[in-house]
């Protein structure tokens, strides 16, 4: 999925918004393609990793 379509789908999904952390649903964009970019690049593979590794001990262990 590309950013643009990654923008689109939170503005349109009051899930995704609730998820990414906004307290209310909006129907106006709220973010930018180059906010997810530059948000993207400062994410680490180890960050990643342990986040994946969080999830899956969390679903393990329900």
């Amino acid at each position: 999925m590309s950013d643009k379509e990654t923008v689109e789908l939170i503005k349109e999904n009051p899930y995704l918004q609730y998820f990414v952390g906004l307290p209310s649903y909006s129907n106006e964009v709220l973010l930018n393609v180059s906010m997810l970019a530059n948000f993207r690049s400062k994410i680490s593979d180890e960050l990643i990793n342990k986040a994946k590794r969080q999830v899956m001990n969390k679903i393990r262990s329900s």
